[in-house]
């Protein structure tokens, strides 16, 4: 009824290297939460983010 199939375990590992960053909130990071209407803790985030990327 159905076609043969095979199982296999495709497990692969590779090295990462993971940080948590949590950023201190600047002066920028307060004008750009009121532009964006969020909190200046979220703005720190995607600031941040926006550096590292």
């Amino acid at each position: 009824m159905g076609r043969d199939v095979k199982i296999i375990n495709a497990t692969l590992e590779s090295p990462m290297d993971m940080r948590v960053i949590s950023p201190r909130v600047k002066k920028e990071d307060y004008e750009l939460a009121k532009r964006i209407s969020t909190s200046p803790e979220m703005a720190a985030c995607l600031r941040k983010m926006a550096e590292i990327i």
